[in-house]
């Protein structure tokens, strides 16, 4: 699939979505509610098994595994729903 950065990007030009990134393999919130392109993106490549969690004036809409590392900018699943496929259906 598509680079996950374009699906951060296209979520982001909505002003009141924020994304969190989640550990999968150990739970936890690396990143909370943040708008910040670079933030999520450091995050993203600081975790074991990340996770986007998006936000929509701070109720969940949606999430996106993704694969990070050795050049690996993939995603690798997508909650289906309107939110989600609205950002990743354009850029795959």
């Amino acid at each position: 699939m598509d680079n996950y950065i374009a699906v951060i990007k296209k979520a982001l030009e909505d002003d009141a979505v924020t994304i969190s990134v989640q550990d999968i393999s150990e739970i936890v919130y690396d990143l909370v509610d943040s708008r910040i392109l670079d933030d999520i993106v450091e995050a993203c490549e600081a975790t074991d098994a990340p996770l986007l969690c998006f936000n929509l004036d701070g109720v969940p809409v949606g999430n996106m595994s993704v694969l990070v590392g050795y050049g690996d900018e993939s995603i690798s699943d997508y909650h289906v729903n309107d939110f989600m496929t609205g950002i990743v259906g354009e850029l795959v």
